[in-house]
């Protein structure tokens, strides 16, 4: 046998799952672990034990599962939204509850509890447009000027439409073109469910038979004229008035062309919804743009306002793309080049519709296609397959360029060239590639990338197109299946300084994700809110959403369930900055004259509670298993402080993989003996153990270290701690180390020394 030093000095690559533990020539073998509970990798490659959760508050229903909703106008006006069962609140971004008089700001919901998982939004502006998995109407909740909230339907108008009818035997007439009309089909085409659809109706030959708009004419008194594929009448007495130089272009309203005022009457399309159906042919509508009147098709016809007139059969009609009766919009919505970008309808789920450009505002999107005389611009909306498979459009993100998740495959969406806009008639889908998107879960941007979960649910994935479609990335849990294979069922992206991807996973556990690409640094590591032990799963998570928090930085914000004293407990959790210091859970802050304890501790009444004092300058104190009473919890000894943390601590716990000794693949199929191991922390305190870990294996005593006892005392400052830990097991291939710490400050695992003896 011969003796080997090894060395290790970077955890950034995680966890690892033991599919991969005896794979030691892998670089992430290197610089990963078997577990990485509560910790964070770090780029720079430490561990660090994660940062603690303040308590924000109870969630208004402990019944049942909510939701927290950002708000984000800017990084100095963000707010989070709280939906539950038909209602909303309100908070600020470091979690203070929007006040209305003395009692929490709150507002009616359209939502029931169990609809709130299939919410999808987009923020634009003051408003946040929500669509629903179920396919239902979107609604739009506004931001309004004196600062209250409310929802309401959002509208869609001039479209989207489907597909034009092309049965020419197929007609729709209607007995008149404004106001409320009956609507006669010549063959079966209403149903009862169509109430609230529109159609669109174009004159019978597609075109208008009026005069073109001249300049320095005398129009007839009342008379129909053309103008940029617009029809427009003039008033009833005009004399000898000739029209001006600026020919009327307008698209409502009355406007003067410098001499004669023009109004306008239609485009060549009109729009009705219906409001009843009679039965397979016969229906009631409300007129919302004026029908095609054409009179006589003379040429120069007039217009009267106050009359009546017959729209004659046309074959030349289009329903509307998204209805109760057709469904609406199920995936992500997104915003590109100043359109609202929608799509995954029940009824043709592989289309993808764009408003017209800035096109829509906080009450309704326009998707006009064009007029109905068939002239289209550049500026109208676009409706296009997306994909080549006709599969469901989950998520559209507007990253680099526009990219579409189906169930099947990945999109770009983009002009005839990949740097031309969004036109209706030069829009091209192109793909990338075919791994499909978990439905319901939304991507997220990160630095260049866009980061989702594919297709099954248990594969997170990266997605980097460059500007001639070169593709980088790949799948990002393909070594770390034990934490992706429980289900991914959201993300929060919270970046700058410490660059984590947070997961929600199907089974309510929680795990981060470290994503830098510029140093190449990818790892993953468990979660366990409240955790005391490491088979304890700690609280079970609901809901994750960033918001722009403390210090410049992007915050995490939990719903967390648990169950205390036989009932559950829902609370509002937003995680803690670096500069903060704080490692509890549910926690709470006192800062101001100095006192005995801290009060706001309903929620953890009964508990026992760990406090944490600071001095001036900077160092901490640590009293443990301080009862809470009435909501408060005191220092011991009638200490007293003035700044207090107060909140429940939590298992940070390290497991090494097994040791290559002189670097990676160097000891791989070889018997070793490693006989100690130094630890190279930063910390105050910590336990370790270094021996062989089997499944089953029966609890044995860590040994602590630290530079101090640090119970109830005071002007402890983290240091960098150096500890031999002896490793008493045998020959083995299974030689790994186990590093605890459950106190108040932070811990940081920096490099690992293992000392042995190896041969083949």
């Amino acid at each position: 046998m011969s003796k080997a030093i090894g060395w290790k000095n970077r955890f950034n690559s995680g966890e690892l799952a033991d599919e991969a533990w005896s794979n030691s020539d892998l670089q992430q073998h290197a610089n990963g672990c078997a577990l990485a509970l509560n910790a964070m990798p770090r780029a720079q490659g430490p561990l660090q034990k994660s940062y603690g959760f303040w308590f924000a508050g109870l969630c208004m229903d402990q019944d049942a599962a909510t939701i927290q909703v950002p708000f984000k106008r800017s990084v100095d006006d963000a707010w989070s939204i709280e939906l539950g069962d038909g209602y909303g609140r309100v908070r600020d971004a470091l979690g203070a509850p929007v006040m209305s008089g003395m009692s929490p700001l709150q507002f009616v919901s359209p939502y029931a509890a169990a609809d709130l998982a299939g919410l999808r939004w987009y923020q634009t502006g003051d408003v946040i447009v929500f669509f629903h998995a179920d396919g239902r109407q979107p609604q739009r909740l506004l931001r309004g000027p004196t600062g209250g909230w409310g929802f309401a339907p959002y509208l869609f108008e001039n479209g989207p439409w489907r597909t034009e009818n092309t049965n020419r035997a197929l007609t729709i007439e209607a007995d008149d073109i404004t106001g409320v009309v009956n609507l006669t089909a010549s063959a079966a085409l209403f149903d009862p469910g169509m109430v609230g659809a529109s159609f669109r109706l174009r004159a019978p030959e597609g075109s208008i038979g009026l005069q073109t708009w001249t300049p320095d004419v005398n129009p007839p008194d009342a008379s129909l004229w053309l103008s940029n594929g617009r029809a427009y009448y003039a008033g009833a007495s005009l004399g000898d008035e000739k029209t001006g130089l600026t020919p009327p272009i307008h698209e409502q309203g009355s406007v003067s062309d410098g001499n004669i005022v023009w109004t306008f009457l239609h485009d060549g399309s009109g729009v009705v919804q219906i409001t009843a159906v009679t039965d397979s042919t016969h229906a009631t509508g409300l007129v919302l743009q004026t029908l095609p009147y054409q009179g006589s098709g003379g040429g120069e016809e007039t217009y009267n306002p106050a009359s009546s007139y017959a729209f004659p059969a046309t074959s030349t009609w289009a329903e509307a793309a998204y209805s109760d009766y057709r469904g609406w919009p199920t995936a992500w919505p997104t915003v590109r080049e100043q359109r609202l970008v929608v799509g995954g309808g029940r009824s043709e789920p592989d289309k993808f519709d764009a408003s017209r450009t800035a096109g829509y505002d906080t009450a309704k999107a326009d998707f006009k296609p064009g007029l109905g005389t068939g002239r289209v611009v550049a500026d109208d909306a676009v409706r296009q397959f997306c994909g080549d498979q006709s599969s469901t459009l989950a998520w559209l993100i507007s990253a680099g360029q526009l990219i579409a998740g189906t169930h099947a495959d990945e999109n770009v969406i983009a002009g005839a060239t990949l740097d031309e806009p969004l036109t209706p008639d030069g829009t091209k889908v192109r793909p990338l590639t075919e791994y499909g998107s978990q439905s319901g879960v939304a991507p997220t941007r990160a630095h260049d990338a866009v980061l989702y979960v594919a297709r099954g649910g248990t594969t997170l994935r990266e997605l980097v197109v460059g500007g001639d479609l070169s593709l980088a990335g790949g799948d990002l849990s393909f070594l770390a299946e034990h934490i992706a294979g429980r289900g991914i069922a959201q993300l929060a992206w919270c970046g700058e300084p410490d660059n984590l991807l947070w997961a929600r996973l199907e089974d309510g556990g929680l795990a981060c994700f470290l994503y830098h690409r510029e140093q190449k640094a990818f790892g993953w590591a468990r979660q366990a809110l409240g955790a005391t032990s490491a088979d304890d799963p700690g609280w079970t998570v609901e809901n994750i959403s960033a918001l722009p928090g403390a210090y410049g930085r992007t915050a995490l914000w939990v719903h967390a369930l648990r169950i205390k004293n036989g009932a559950p407990q829902r609370m509002i959790l937003i995680q803690s900055a670096r500069q903060e210091g704080l490692r509890l859970h549910a926690a709470e802050r006192y800062a101001g004259a100095a006192t005995t304890g801290v009060s706001g501790l309903d929620h953890l009444e009964g508990e026992s509670v760990t406090l944490m004092t600071r001095d001036a300058q900077g160092r901490w104190a640590q009293y443990r298993d301080r009862p809470v009473t009435g909501g408060v919890a005191t220092l011991p000894g009638g200490r007293t402080a003035t700044e207090i943390l107060a909140g429940l601590p939590y298992l940070f716990r390290f497991e090494s993989l097994p040791t290559d000794l002189e670097g990676p693949g160097s000891t791989q199929g070889q018997r070793t003996r490693v006989t100690q191991m130094l630890v190279i922390a930063k910390g105050v305190a910590g336990a370790a153990r270094a021996g062989t870990i089997t499944d089953g294996e029966a609890p044995s005593p860590l040994d602590s270290f630290g530079v101090r006892n640090v119970d109830e005392t005071s002007g402890v400052v983290p240091k960098r701690l150096a500890v031999n830990v002896t490793c008493s097991a045998g020959a083995s291939r299974d030689g790994r180390l186990v590093v605890e710490d459950d106190s108040g400050f932070d811990f940081t695992l920096h490099a690992l020394r293992p000392v042995g003896w190896s041969n083949a």
